[in-house]
């Protein structure tokens, strides 16, 4: 392992980036961003299985410092813990966050703040969340 890794998306242009978040956004127009597939149009305000609607939502972040010290340096690991979640198990230990999606929606700048604050940048949760934040967090700034 490199003593350095860098995300891959880090060295794709904006163009390319921009492409890339336009595609998911299409795939919203009839959700299939998880295995439920469940068709709802996120971007109309439908709300999927997982119950998230055109804009994510984020419950809470900070930065972390509970994993080996070479992932999460001296200035902790960012932490983005997004609502909503297509599994719905009945005895979730997060149930606040997966099932009644409390939190507020997201601000891109909390994304590209949070990357150059701390050693890396977790998001939990975020594969229905995120589609369109991609290049905001690669950018650094709002688009």
């Amino acid at each position: 392992m490199r003593a350095q890794e860098r995300a891959a998306y880090l060295s794709l242009s904006a163009g390319k980036l921009n492409s890339r978040a336009n595609s998911l956004r299409e795939i919203m127009h009839s959700c299939v961003l998880c295995p439920r597939k469940c068709g709802c149009d996120r971007i109309e305000g439908e709300l999927g299985v997982c119950g998230i609607g055109p804009e994510p939502v984020v419950s809470s972040y900070g930065p972390h410092f509970g994993e080996e010290r070479p992932l999460v340096g001296s200035s902790g690991s960012g932490t983005i813990f997004f609502t909503g979640c297509n599994l719905r198990c009945s005895f979730c230990q997060n149930y606040e966050i997966s099932h009644l999606g409390r939190g507020d929606r997201l601000d891109p700048m909390l994304l590209a703040g949070a990357r150059r604050r701390t050693a890396a940048l977790r998001l939990l949760r975020a594969a229905e969340s995120l589609p369109d934040r991609k290049r905001q967090a690669a950018n650094g700034r709002r688009s």
